[in-house]
């Protein structure tokens, strides 16, 4: 047994090994993978000790981001319940990463924040687990943890949080899922002193129908995180659902209000986790306001879809909550919902304009998803949404909706397809806003270059296309066109060197939003090629959402299509399996550089299998 230098936390526990592969022509040479920490090295025999690699934190389960200024950007991994590097800090805008967890005592992040008044002081919440290996031991600990030097050294901050009895002493809170802290609590000269923590909370059956509590779902500081104080009085009990375990709502976010200088209007985002289909639960679930500074809580849910979307039911799970700064009312809040029990993705979006008396559907293009996490720019009022692909056909990545709510638009171009967004945090310190978007495959940052009418083409690229910025000679400029897209692709045979494509949409049926993530098909590495084919331009991937059939016509700027061999091929479902993908052939006119055909909803060339949304990836190939 060798496990020097394998640790998986700052405290030297163990990581946990998964596979171990050695370089035939040297055996010194070692790579060991592991559970959460990626790849570790060994590289001799007389040394038994093993260097984790921090490029491994590229495989990491990102659940926690933080910008802040200088360029500093802080990760927190999630979903780890073993020893693990939890804590990643970048100085660079996410350029590289260094392990940050000196003093740390925790296998999970699920909440970074910065103090407003003081960007060194750092707050995360999440999850320790207790621990015994040989003779050492460690025990758990309530998850909430502090930094006073920008993220490098930490500090367990969990007085008053309730822990399990010794010998294996484990947080009662369970998961702490979010930390607010309140801006207006600051002294002059002095970091913020009042924290809001939302977690899990626990209840235990008392073995008579009823159950027990034994920790909040809400605890308060008033001293900077010193100490912790119950602050759930109104959030309601549990109920013994029909698998007899206790049923109640568990808080996954918190917002403050900050139209109110006095600190004390907040909203916490709730969710019902281990119930059943067949329970009718009477609990409260959804949204929760306080007015008095977290004192009593009440539950602001009337208009969110009911769970299991059965009427008399609480509200569905809320996920996330983004209130917006720009309201100069203070009562605009947006809430992602999700329903995790019929087996089919319901989540979307709702919005408040008169602080949670009253939900409104706003997810129109966001409908029936699952959408992680809500955040509004402070500077524009633009809402961006982390969305996972909850049926692994590309329409997940990072959305966005520049008028209050009425229609969302992915802006997901060259976003990885194996990557899941979970968590966003925005930078508005540069030019251009910058997003860091936490997922399955570590931390995802990308510049949004102006695009006004988000159809992946931004104004820059679509303002120089052919024929002054009009590439279908519609006497109108493609950036003020959603309908029509002209990005440039890379050329693949002449390296460094691109060409334009314009695509537009014509004849339509349907709704037909618009054209969205239109970029050349070099920036899907999952798309394969064809062997028998030759594909001398390169091809465009095209999302055109809530249409059933488009008229769609692509203009090859420059191309030579006098082979009479050339034809339009499309990636998509292989219908009628909807369970994969493969090549179809396409009907196509063509005149001179320009191609036009027809796509219809559920038929070769669409790429999403549930009836009203579509993404189609489309290139021109040459026969053999």
């Amino acid at each position: 047994e060798i496990e020097g230098g394998f640790v998986g936390n700052d405290l030297l526990q163990p990581a946990n090994s998964t596979a171990v592969v050695y370089n035939p022509f040297d055996p010194a040479r070692q790579l060991a993978g592991s559970i959460s920490n990626g790849v570790y090295r060994r590289t001799s025999t007389v040394l038994d000790v093993f260097t984790p690699g921090v490029a491994g934190f590229n495989a990491n389960f990102i659940r926690a981001v933080q910008a802040n200024t200088g360029n500093r950007v802080h990760v927190g991994v999630g979903d780890s319940f073993g020893a693990t590097f939890a804590s990643f800090r970048s100085i660079n805008n996410a350029l590289s990463w260094n392990q940050a967890n000196s003093g740390l005592e925790a296998d999970q992040f699920r909440a970074l924040v910065v103090d407003p008044s003081n960007s060194d002081v750092i707050y995360a919440g999440g999850l320790f687990f207790p621990k015994s290996y040989g003779a050492a031991s460690d025990p758990g600990n309530g998850g909430i943890y502090k930094s006073t030097d920008g993220g490098q050294i930490w500090s367990t901050i969990d007085s008053g949080i309730p822990l399990s009895p010794p010998p294996f002493v484990q947080s009662l809170f369970r998961t702490v899922r979010d930390i607010e802290i309140d801006r207006f609590s600051a002294p002059p000269m002095g970091d913020s002193q009042i924290l809001y923590a939302g977690g899990s909370g626990g209840f235990i059956s008392d073995g008579m129908g009823g159950a027990i509590k034994q920790a909040a779902r809400i605890y308060k500081s008033m001293d900077a995180g010193a100490n912790w104080t119950a602050s759930d009085t109104g959030m309601g009990g549990a109920e013994i659902g029909v698998g007899g375990f206790p049923i109640f709502a568990s808080v996954v976010q918190i917002v403050q209000d900050t139209a109110d200088i006095s600190g004390t209007t907040l909203y916490a985002a709730t969710f019902i986790g281990g119930s059943d289909p067949a329970d009718m639960l009477s609990i409260d679930n959804g949204v929760f306001k306080t007015v008095d500074g977290g004192a009593t809580w009440s539950n602001v849910s009337a208009g969110l879809p009911r769970l299991n979307d059965i009427v008399g039911n609480p509200a569905a799970n809320v996920l996330s909550l983004a209130y917006d700064p720009t309201d100069p009312t203070g009562q605009t809040l947006y809430a992602s919902t999700n329903d995790f029990l019929t087996g089919v993705p319901l989540g979307t979006v709702y919005k408040t304009v008169d602080g949670g008396t009253s939900w409104v559907f706003a997810g129109t293009g966001l409908d029936n998803r699952d959408v992680r996490d809500l955040i509004v720019d402070p500077l524009t009022g633009d809402v961006y949404a982390a969305v996972v692909d909850p049926l692994s056909n590309g329409d997940g990545g990072v959305f966005v909706s520049s008028d209050g709510g009425t229609s969302w638009a992915s802006i997901s171009t060259g976003f990885p397809g194996a990557a899941v967004a979970i968590k966003l945090a925005l930078d508005n310190t540069g030019t251009n806003l910058l997003i860091h978007a936490g997922t399955t495959r570590g931390i995802q940052s990308f510049e949004v270059v102006p695009d006004g009418d988000i159809d992946g083409a931004p104004n820059p690229i679509e303002g120089n296309a052919p024929n002054g910025g009009d590439g279908n000679l519609d006497g109108m400029g493609d950036q003020m066109q959603s309908s029509v897209a002209s990005p440039t692709v890379n050329d693949p045979f002449r390296r460094g060197t691109s060409s334009y494509i314009t695509a537009s949409l014509t004849g339509i049926s349907g709704t037909c939003a618009g054209l969205q993530d239109s970029f050349g098909l070099d920036l899907l590495d999952q798309v394969p090629e064809e062997s028998a084919l030759d594909a001398p331009f390169n091809g465009l991937h095209l999302r055109i959402p809530d249409c059933e059939q488009a008229e769609v016509e692509l203009i090859y700027h420059g191309a030579d299509f006098s082979d009479p061999s050339f034809g339009i091929r499309a990636y998509g479902l292989a219908f009628p399996d909807e369970d994969s993908n493969t090549w179809h052939p396409i009907p196509a006119t063509l005149n001179g550089t320009s191609w036009t055909f027809t796509l219809s909803d559920g038929a070769p060339g669409d790429a999403t299998p549930d009836g009203q949304r579509k993404s189609s990836l489309i290139t021109a190939y040459l026969k053999r």
